[in-house]
């Protein structure tokens, strides 16, 4: 978990800190492109059934997906980082990032679908076997 925290810090620092903005933005453009090579446009299954690969993979998510939010806020509240369109595309983009690495090819779309329907009656069964694993 540290290590994840680690990375999204990492991430973070560089991918918001307007200096490196400003410095890396054929950076960015790259890092851009290579997810959109890699984010495929999710379509929710007809059933609503999550796979649980799916589980998993969300399960595997969520912890990086909440330190980069937690340190994005922690930015902007801070004065590093002013809110504009350019670093909430940049704070899109690294979700859709995590999501991918992590398993969720449908990006951050694909996570909140999953969030929204583990609820559903027929997932709870996966998410009781998910989730009591941990």
């Amino acid at each position: 978990m540290i290590f994840f925290r680690v990375c999204a810090i990492s991430l973070l620092l560089f991918t918001i800190n307007p200096a490196c903005i400003q410095s890396s933005k054929a950076s960015s453009q790259n890092k851009s492109a290579v997810v959109q090579d890699t984010l495929v446009p999710f379509t929710p299954p007809a059933d609503s059934i999550i796979t649980p690969a799916r589980f998993s993979a969300w399960f595997a998510t969520n912890g990086s997906l909440d330190s980069l939010s937690i340190d994005f806020t922690n930015q902007v509240k801070s004065g590093v980082t002013a809110p504009s369109d350019n670093t909430r595309v940049i704070f899109r983009n690294a979700q859709d990032r995590i999501c991918v690495q992590k398993g969720l090819k449908g990006g951050y779309v694909e996570y909140c679908w999953i969030t929204e329907n583990m609820g559903n009656s027929k997932n709870k069964l996966m998410y009781d076997q998910i989730i009591g694993k941990r």
